[in-house]
């Protein structure tokens, strides 16, 4: 099994590439739910990674509900 590796923070993940017809916004949700994300620094890196910026990832009630996501989504998968 061969293991790839990223030189830098802008490498961008084959898996996941920015979609045209999706906002950064959307696919912070969409990061925030599918419980890859420990925190908010993950999600920005996962972002960023995916080509998107995170610029208006700001805000204390946005902040707040991503937050609440992604703790969600731990919780779920510490479930399974």
């Amino acid at each position: 099994m061969s293991m790839q590796i990223y030189s830098s923070p802008r490498a961008r993940r084959p898996e996941a590439e920015m979609q045209p017809n999706k906002t950064a916004l959307e696919r912070a949700f969409e990061l925030a739910r599918n419980g890859r994300c420990r925190n908010m620094l993950d999600l920005k890196r996962l972002l960023h990674q995916d080509g998107y910026s995170t610029i208006q990832l700001e805000g204390k009630s946005l902040r707040k509900q991503l937050i609440a996501l992604i703790k969600d989504a731990a919780g779920a998968a510490a479930l399974k």
